[in-house]
C-alpha cells in the first residue's frame, strides 16, 4: 500500500501515495519528514525484489507531487549536512541532495559497514536498518550481532570516519534523550548512559535488579526503567546520577515505561499479564505528580508502544491485534 496523512485537528486519514502495482510496486513505506514539514522522504519497495533495491523518493504534502531521488537504496535518511544516507546490503551510503529540487549529485559514498539491517528478500525482511542520525549529525547505529558482543559508535556523514564509543560488550536497549545529547543503554543487567559530547559513560545501576527499556524526560534529565527483581517495579533517577534511584509512586505492575508527555505530568506505560503467560498487551496512563498514583489503564488490549506528539496534545499506538493492526492516533487527554 500507500503512505497516508492524519489530520491532528480531525483525525481524518487522507491517501498521500498510492503504490503502482502495475509498475510493479508492492509498497511505500518508513517515511521521514524533511525540513519545514512540507515533504517527505519514503521507499518505494517493488515487488519480488530485494528492499535495498527499491526507490528513494520524496513526496509534497502540497499537491502530493512525488519525485525519485535515488535507485536502489533502503532506510533512507537525510541529514543537516544534506546528504542523504541509505543502506545497500549491511552498508549505509552517503550522496549529497537538495530536499527542496528532489535531486542528488555527485556518486555516492561508503560511509560504513557492518550495520544490522533487514533489507533482502521481502518475505523475510522489512525494509530496516539499525542506525540513526541526530540533529547534531552524529549517527548512531547497531552492528550485526557477533559473539553476543555489540558497541556504540558515531561516523561523520561527511568524512566516513567512525568513532567507537563505547568498548565492546552486551549492549542492548538503545534510547536517546530528547535533546540528542545523550544515549542510555542497558549492558549486562544495569543502566548506562553515554554522554555523546564528552564521550564518557556513566553507570546509574549496580547489578541489584534487571534492567529493562526505559524512558526519558522531556527535558532529558531524568530517566524512568522497569527493573525485575524480588518485585517488578518502575523506577526513576536522574541521568547525572546525582542521586539514588526510587521506585515511581506506587507503581508495582509488570509495565514498561513507553513516553513522558512534554510538560512531566504524565507517563504511558506498556502492561502485560502479571501471569506472564498472555500476549495481551495493554497501555496504561500513570501521573507522575501524584507519588502514591497508581496507573490507569488507557486502551484496550494489544495496544502497545505508545508515543506523545512534540506538543502533548495526541498520542500514538500500535495495535497488535490481528483483526485491528495498525497504528492509530488518539486526542490526549482523550474526550472520546
Amino acid at each position: 500500500g500507500g503512505l497516508n496523512t492524519v489530520s491532528l485537528e480531525t483525525g481524518d486519514v487522507q491517501e498521500l501515495t498510492t503504490a503502482d502495482v502495475d509498475a510493479g510496486e508492492r509498497s511505500h513505506r518508513w517515511p521521514t519528514a524533511l525540513p519545514g514539514g512540507r515533504s517527505v522522504l519514503f521507499l518505494c519497495q517493488f515487488n519480488k525484489k530485494h528492499y535495498d533495491e527499491g526507490d528513494i523518493r520524496i513526496v509534497h504534502l502540497d499537491g502530493g507531487r512525488v519525485t525519485t531521488v535515488f535507485r536502489e537504496g533502503a532506510a533512507p535518511r537525510y541529514t543537516g549536512s544534506g546528504h542523504l544516507l541509505f543502506v545497500r546490503d549491511q552498508t549505509v551510503f552517503a550522496v549529497a541532495m537538495d530536499p527542496e529540487k528532489g535531486t542528488t549529485s555527485g556518486m555516492p559514498v561508503p560511509v560504513l559497514s557492518g550495520v544490522w539491517t533487514s533489507v533482502g528478500e521481502q518475505e523475510a525482511d522489512d525494509g530496516t536498518a539499525q542506525y540513526c542520525v541526530s540533529p547534531q549529525g552524529v549517527l548512531i547505529y547497531q552492528t550485526e550481532h557477533a559473539g553476543g558482543l555489540t558497541q556504540i559508535a558515531a561516523a561523520d556523514v561527511s568524512t566516513g570516519q567512525v568513532q567507537t564509543l563505547t568498548a565492546p560488550g552486551p549492549i542492548a536497549s538503545l534510547y536517546a534523550s530528547p535533546d540528542g545529547r545523550s544515549i542510555a543503554y542497558r549492558m549486562g543487567g544495569d543502566l548506562h548512559v553515554l554522554n555523546l559530547e564528552s564521550g564518557g559513560s556513566r553507570k546509574l545501576t549496580f547489578g541489584n535488579a534487571r534492567i529493562r527499556r526505559g524512558a526519558w524526560s522531556s527535558d532529558s534529565r531524568t530517566l524512568f526503567w522497569q527493573a525485575s527483581g524480588d518485585s517488578v517495579r518502575i523506577l526513576t533517577q536522574p541521568a547525572d546520577g546525582s542521586t539514588p534511584a526510587t521506585p515511581l509512586g506506587s507503581h508495582y505492575g509488570f509495565g514498561r515505561p513507553s513516553d513522558v508527555s512534554p510538560d512531566g505530568q504524565w507517563m504511558l506505560i506498556t502492561e502485560w499479564p502479571e501471569d506472564r503467560g498472555g500476549d495481551r498487551f495493554t497501555t496504561h496512563l500513570l501521573d507522575l505528580t501524584d507519588p502514591e498514583a497508581v496507573s490507569e489503564r488507557l486502551l484496550e488490549e494489544s495496544a502497545v508502544g505508545a508515543k506523545f506528539s512534540p506538543d502533548g496534545k495526541w498520542f500514538s499506538y500500535r495495535m497488535d491485534d490481528p483483526a485491528a493492526r495498525g497504528i492509530y492516533l488518539r486526542r490526549f487527554p482523550d474526550t472520546g
